[in-house]
Protein backbone atom coordinates (compact mmCIF):
# COMPACT_ATOMS: atom_id res chain seq x y z
CA UNK A 1 0.00 0.00 0.00
CA UNK A 2 1.33 3.43 -0.95
CA UNK A 3 1.05 6.05 1.78
CA UNK A 4 -0.22 9.58 1.37
CA UNK A 5 3.16 10.92 2.53
CA UNK A 6 4.93 8.99 -0.24
CA UNK A 7 2.61 10.42 -2.92
CA UNK A 8 3.01 14.01 -1.64
CA UNK A 9 6.80 13.66 -1.50
CA UNK A 10 6.93 12.22 -5.01
CA UNK A 11 4.88 15.14 -6.39
CA UNK A 12 7.12 17.62 -4.56
CA UNK A 13 10.25 16.02 -6.01
CA UNK A 14 8.80 16.18 -9.53
CA UNK A 15 8.11 19.88 -9.03
CA UNK A 16 11.63 20.35 -7.64
CA UNK A 17 13.06 18.74 -10.77
CA UNK A 18 10.97 21.10 -12.94
CA UNK A 19 12.31 24.12 -11.04
CA UNK A 20 15.88 22.81 -11.39
CA UNK A 21 15.41 22.39 -15.14
CA UNK A 22 14.00 25.91 -15.54
CA UNK A 23 16.73 27.55 -13.45
CA UNK A 24 19.44 25.56 -15.23
CA UNK A 25 18.08 26.75 -18.58
CA UNK A 26 17.80 30.38 -17.44
CA UNK A 27 21.31 30.49 -15.99
CA UNK A 28 23.03 28.20 -18.53
CA UNK A 29 24.29 25.67 -16.00
CA UNK A 30 23.97 21.90 -15.82
CA UNK A 31 21.36 20.30 -13.55
CA UNK A 32 23.98 17.84 -12.27
CA UNK A 33 26.09 20.80 -11.18
CA UNK A 34 23.15 22.34 -9.31
CA UNK A 35 22.63 19.10 -7.40
CA UNK A 36 26.36 18.58 -6.90
CA UNK A 37 28.93 20.10 -4.59
CA UNK A 38 30.24 22.77 -6.96
CA UNK A 39 31.11 26.07 -5.29
CA UNK A 40 31.40 27.99 -8.56
CA UNK A 41 29.56 31.30 -8.29
CA UNK A 42 27.15 30.69 -11.18
CA UNK A 43 26.27 27.20 -9.99
CA UNK A 44 25.78 28.15 -6.36
CA UNK A 45 23.62 31.12 -7.35
CA UNK A 46 21.49 28.82 -9.51
CA UNK A 47 21.20 26.40 -6.58
CA UNK A 48 20.16 29.26 -4.30
CA UNK A 49 17.49 30.34 -6.81
CA UNK A 50 16.09 26.80 -6.80
CA UNK A 51 15.94 26.84 -3.00
CA UNK A 52 14.36 30.31 -2.95
CA UNK A 53 11.62 29.38 -5.42
CA UNK A 54 10.91 26.06 -3.71
CA UNK A 55 10.51 27.65 -0.29
CA UNK A 56 8.78 30.81 -1.53
CA UNK A 57 6.11 28.77 -3.33
CA UNK A 58 5.94 25.85 -0.84
CA UNK A 59 7.09 23.33 -3.44
CA UNK A 60 9.47 21.54 -1.08
CA UNK A 61 9.95 21.60 2.66
CA UNK A 62 13.20 22.59 4.29
CA UNK A 63 13.73 18.95 5.26
CA UNK A 64 13.25 17.84 1.63
CA UNK A 65 15.81 20.41 0.45
CA UNK A 66 18.26 19.33 3.13
CA UNK A 67 17.86 15.70 2.09
CA UNK A 68 18.02 16.25 -1.67
CA UNK A 69 21.01 18.62 -1.63
CA UNK A 70 22.84 17.11 1.36
CA UNK A 71 23.17 20.53 2.99
CA UNK A 72 22.75 21.87 6.49
CA UNK A 73 19.67 23.89 7.36
CA UNK A 74 21.72 27.06 7.88
CA UNK A 75 23.31 26.73 4.42
CA UNK A 76 19.88 26.60 2.80
CA UNK A 77 18.64 29.55 4.88
CA UNK A 78 21.74 31.52 3.89
CA UNK A 79 21.18 30.80 0.18
CA UNK A 80 17.51 31.78 0.36
CA UNK A 81 18.35 35.00 2.24
CA UNK A 82 21.03 35.85 -0.32
CA UNK A 83 18.54 35.60 -3.19
CA UNK A 84 15.76 37.42 -1.32
CA UNK A 85 18.10 40.31 -0.53
CA UNK A 86 19.52 40.31 -4.07
CA UNK A 87 16.10 40.45 -5.74
CA UNK A 88 15.18 43.46 -3.61
CA UNK A 89 18.42 45.38 -4.07
CA UNK A 90 20.42 44.28 -7.13
CA UNK A 91 19.46 44.44 -10.79
CA UNK A 92 21.49 41.30 -11.59
CA UNK A 93 19.27 39.13 -9.41
CA UNK A 94 16.11 40.90 -10.58
CA UNK A 95 16.98 40.11 -14.21
CA UNK A 96 17.65 36.45 -13.46
CA UNK A 97 14.41 36.12 -11.49
CA UNK A 98 12.48 37.81 -14.32
CA UNK A 99 14.06 35.41 -16.83
CA UNK A 100 13.13 32.41 -14.68
CA UNK A 101 9.56 33.68 -14.31
CA UNK A 102 9.32 34.20 -18.06
CA UNK A 103 10.46 30.65 -18.79
CA UNK A 104 8.02 29.26 -16.19
CA UNK A 105 5.08 31.03 -17.85
CA UNK A 106 5.75 29.41 -21.23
Amino acid sequence: MISFFYICRKVAMENLEDIERIVAEAMSVDIADIRGDSKCSDVSTARHFVWYICRNEDIASMRDLMREYRRLRRAIFHGIAKIRFGINTQSYYKKIYAKISEIREQ
